[in-house]
């Protein structure tokens, strides 16, 4: 993350090694694994080191409290733990989009739902069932797209609202969504 957490890119370090924290020493952050250490100077290249012993004693995580709801000062360390489960009520979901702790899923009967605090709540729409099986779903921002095989409906509102979007008479079959950003 370049924004304080707002924001994440996965990156690949490409190496298949466990690690289990993230140590910073000078201006390069490393993950210490077994038997090696992976090196980086900007989060998104990473290499192994050749010697281990050449970066010494490397900082070990040391005694981390659960991080409070909102970030950790500059240099403190925390540890984030989420866990989050479908509500039972929900039917087969197939589809996901998060984006930070606004997410949508979509599954089964054309169910969209969406959550604004990471998993914890949801709030669904199911109305999209008659509109043939929901294909897609992508989010942008506040803006949500929900694709069925004959409809598209969109929310500007992070899913509070929604309306039909008016497509082309003999379209065909829709398959995919995509919000741009702007």
């Amino acid at each position: 993350s370049t924004d304080r957490g707002k924001t994440w890119s996965a990156v690949d370090p490409g190496v298949k090694k466990a690690f289990t924290h993230l140590a910073v020493k000078g201006d390069e952050l490393l993950l210490p694994t077994t038997g090696s250490v992976l090196v980086s100077k900007d989060g998104a290249a990473w290499t192994e080191a050749a010697d281990k012993a050449a970066y010494g004693d490397l900082p070990s995580p040391g005694a981390q409290r659960k991080c409070a709801a909102g970030l950790p000062k500059p240099g403190e360390p925390c540890r984030v733990q989420r866990e989050v489960t479908t509500p039972e009520t929900f039917p087969w979901m197939t589809l996901l989009d998060f984006r930070g702790d606004f997410g949508v899923i979509g599954g089964q009967d054309g169910l969209v739902a969406v959550t604004t605090d990471g998993g914890v709540t949801w709030k669904h729409t199911d109305g999209f069932k008659f509109w043939g099986d929901l294909r897609d779903l992508a989010v942008n921002g506040d803006r949500v797209v929900a694709v069925s095989t004959q409809a598209v409906f969109v929310s500007g509102d992070q899913g509070k609202t929604w309306r039909r979007a008016d497509l082309p008479k003999n379209l065909g079959e829709l398959k995919s969504a995509y919000v741009d950003p702007d």
